[in-house]
């Protein structure tokens, strides 16, 4: 049926799932499965997996970047806003104002 252009919905999204849980836990395989030559919807579905996987993790890198640098960015304002400290002896102390 797929060589007269039919698109099997199910074959499709099993191979999917199947790429992207391939390219999630041995990447390897899942380029050579990319590699692959041939026309199923399968195999359409394992390379459209694992091009789904690669592009999240893409993602996850950029908004752990992100949410890196606004901790970074955080911790400084949080620096500058400090509260003084107290001074250690009298001759540094503030006169409180009465």
């Amino acid at each position: 049926m797929e060589e007269m252009g039919y698109f099997n919905e199910k074959e499709y999204i099993e191979g999917f799932n199947l790429g992207y849980k391939i390219s999630k836990e041995v990447p390897e395989l899942g380029e050579l499965i990319y590699s692959a030559k041939g026309v199923s919807n399968k195999l359409e579905g394992l390379k459209d997996g694992r091009q789904q996987y690669l592009e999240d993790q893409l993602v996850d890198q950029k908004n752990k970047e992100k949410f890196n640098d606004k901790s970074k960015s955080f911790l400084i304002s949080d620096q500058k806003n400090k509260i003084p400290r107290i001074a250690k002896n009298k001759s540094q102390e503030i006169d409180p104002e009465i």
